[in-house]
């Protein structure tokens, strides 16, 4: 029988053994955790992150490539060891998930998602809540469907998916607006565009993808080298609408570098825009009505949606403002037979994974993201540094006041030398604050560096210069200020204009 003595030099030995491996398992976390966060502060030159979800790594590939190709190493960040050890962070998902306190952030650090985009993709609030000629007519109740139809006996309407895809043609009784606390299993409905546009027979959409570099003052430039287009797998039949596949882009779709009369001019190393281009000159159609549609939709769309997402950026504290944030979205066209231009969606972090199905676009999409990522600044060589993080002696050799600085006519003589007093002298030097200054550099930095992508907003110069131009009307202080410069700079440079 075991003595007391024996007994407690036992119990005394488990605990000490119990507390030694304790403190060891600690160590090997805490030195875990250490070499982790050593990993990431040594890092050399600039870091990247992909954050994702879900364990879906395809979709980065075009992505993750280019930004590896511009110097970048990418460090993990896990949705459960969020951290701050980055330049840039290409999110599939949107804010919502990306639980970061902005305030924290490094004032050079991005994020390709800018808060309130929700106002522009959210698919239900773009059709019911944006007063345009290029949005069918949506409806989230009842009553206002109800109402519409009396007023348009005529009309058909389609039933959509909050969430995603999910496209039929419906009845005004048919449809069903019950909410939930899923927006996958919520429908809006809006007017369906009849009489489509028809290629070979096939209904067809255009899409063209967008990038915004500021949300104050609105900088918007759209990537110009090519449309993606999508045709329906089957022709179009107007008198049956039980088969989606001949009116919907659905997953069956034919990409358009693969539908015959597209090939026909691909297949001779020619992109889908110049194909269509080409096809439309031969139906004795001038491409050009179809461009401005797109210009001018894509800058009125986003204009009137971003005083609410403004709203939404300056909630956030984020430490350098709307700096951090920048956004590459994708806005989905269909024409009508008068070829007059609807938009469908606008798509957030639009799918840019070169599937088998999508392969021959891999050089396309990649070519987009290295011209976006040039665009905001990301793309940089000097120094191995992003835009945002020069140095004084790097910016003034880059981005200096002597690029950005206009009306020497005005701002050399009274009263602007004098005084600020008037609006005249507003585009002075001496008189621009040290935050609308860095606005036009980096400005100055995408016009210089717009690659295969063209100015949306503000729209081209010689829009803005016709007397009864809509686009000054409403404007904010700071955007028109900002269109004011740009012409004046467009007599300097015509990479302006």
């Amino acid at each position: 029988m075991m003595d007391s003595k024996t007994f407690n030099f036992i119990a005394f030995a488990v605990i000490l053994i119990s507390i030694t491996n304790l403190y060891s398992n600690n160590n090997v976390k805490i030195e875990n955790n250490e070499k982790t966060n050593a990993e990431r502060s040594t890092s050399k030159g600039k870091v990247f992150c992909l954050y994702k979800t879900d364990n879906n790594t395809n979709r980065f590939e075009s992505i993750g490539n280019v930004i590896r190709k511009l110097g970048y190493q990418e460090v993990p960040l896990p949705p459960h060891d969020l951290h701050y050890d980055w330049d840039f962070i290409w999110s599939f998902s949107g804010l919502n998930t990306l639980k970061l306190n902005y305030s924290n952030l490094k004032d050079h650090q991005k994020i390709n998602h800018i808060p309130g985009i929700i106002f522009l993709i959210q698919k239900a609030n773009l059709a019911s809540n944006t007063n345009s000629k290029y949005v069918p007519k949506g409806f989230e109740n009842e009553l206002s469907m109800q109402r519409y139809a009396k007023e348009h006996p005529d009309v058909r309407f389609v039933r959509k998916n909050k969430a995603n895809r999910g496209v039929s043609i419906v009845t005004v009784e048919e449809m069903n607006f019950t909410r939930s606390n899923n927006i996958r299993e919520e429908f809006f409905a809006q007017v369906f565009v009849e009489d489509p546009y028809l290629i070979n027979g096939h209904k067809f959409d255009l899409n063209m993808y967008a990038g915004i570099s500021s949300i104050d003052p609105l900088r918007v430039y759209y990537y110009d080298k090519t449309y993606n287009l999508r045709f329906c797998e089957k022709p179009y039949n107007p008198n049956n609408f039980d088969d989606l596949d001949t009116y919907v882009i659905s997953d069956n779709y034919i990409p358009g570098l693969e539908f015959p009369v597209i090939r026909k001019y691909t297949d001779h190393g020619y992109l889908a825009k110049e194909a269509l281009h080409l096809y439309f000159i031969e139906q004795g159609i001038n491409p050009k009505i179809i461009v401005d549609q797109i210009e001018d939709a894509i800058s009125s769309i986003v204009l009137q949606k971003a005083h609410r997402i403004l709203e939404k950026v300056e909630e956030q504290k984020a430490a350098n403002g709307k700096n951090h944030f920048i956004e590459l979205v994708r806005f989905d066209f269909i024409l009508d037979a008068k070829l007059k231009l609807y938009l469908m969606e606008v798509n957030m972090s639009p799918n840019l994974q070169a599937h088998p199905k999508m392969r021959a676009h891999k050089p396309i999409y990649e070519n987009l993201v290295y011209n976006f990522l040039n665009l905001v600044g990301i793309g940089t060589t000097v120094s191995d540094k992003n835009v945002g993080q020069f140095t004084e002696d790097e910016s003034s050799f880059v981005l200096n006041d002597h690029s950005i600085s206009v009306t020497p006519d005005i701002c050399l003589n009274r009263p602007c030398n004098e005084t600020c007093g008037s609006s005249q002298c507003d585009l002075c030097m001496n008189c621009m604050s040290d935050s609308f200054k860095y606005d036009l550099k980096l400005a100055f930095w995408e016009h210089m560096n717009m690659g295969e992508f063209k100015r949306a907003v503000p729209p081209p110069n010689i829009n803005l210069l016709e007397t009864n131009s809509i686009y000054w009307k409403n404007l904010s202080p700071t955007n028109t200020l900002y269109a004011k410069w740009l012409i004046e700079m467009c007599k300097k440079n015509s990479q302006f204009c």
